[in-house]
């Protein structure tokens, strides 16, 4: 298996085997030939990539075959030959794991959540004063963060249940936009009942 740039990473049984690449090496390339040409003709080959597709790919006397775009997890490449009389090879695989990108990763969640419940505490602290005008950007800013954060964390269900189909997407962000206004009037109320409460 080679990558992009051009790195072989596993040759066969007898090679060191990487089983867990980066995001960025989702670029793959690979090579396969049988070994036992007993016959002198050439051999004809199948593979398939589970993770990606379940189905074989049909019978040539191409020998290679490229990946691009790969999405994180776990994938098994399996590739045959048969020869002139039909007799198939023993089944070769190779099993790897993509990791997610750094954005899908659970370290920056867990920031993303921490940054969420620091922009709600600075709010509320502004709006215990009578300074009107910083809690409404803050009210603003908290709700467009909210909804940042929700289509972040729902986005890989999403794309993963619509199989591609952009339509699923398109609803999801339309539902989320529409819970945008009812947000905020309902930030915008317990603002306003803290500030009451802070000047009475």
């Amino acid at each position: 298996m080679i990558l992009k740039q051009d790195s072989l990473i596993y040759g066969g049984a007898y090679s060191q085997i990487t089983q867990s690449l980066e995001f960025q090496q989702n670029d793959l390339e690979f090579q396969f030939s049988s070994f036992h040409v007993m016959d002198g003709t050439p051999h004809l080959y199948s593979y398939k990539l589970n993770g990606q597709s379940d189905k074989w790919s049909n019978w040539s006397d191409v020998s290679q075959t490229r990946y691009t775009n790969l999405k994180n997890g776990e994938y098994v490449f399996q590739a045959k030959s048969k020869n002139m009389y039909g007799v198939e090879s023993k089944l070769a695989q190779y099993s790897f794991t993509i990791s997610p990108p750094w954005y899908e990763t659970g370290w920056y969640y867990l920031s993303q959540a921490l940054f969420f419940v620091l922009l709600i505490s600075v709010t509320f602290l502004f709006s215990r004063g009578s300074s009107n005008q910083y809690s409404e950007v803050l009210i603003l800013i908290t709700v467009i963060t909210m909804f940042e954060f929700v289509i972040l964390l729902l986005e890989p269900y999403v794309e993963s249940y619509a199989n591609g189909v952009p339509l699923f997407k398109l609803g999801m962000n339309i539902l989320l936009a529409l819970s945008l206004h009812p947000m905020e009037r309902f930030l915008r109320k317990v603002f306003k009942r803290r500030r009451s409460k802070a000047v009475s």
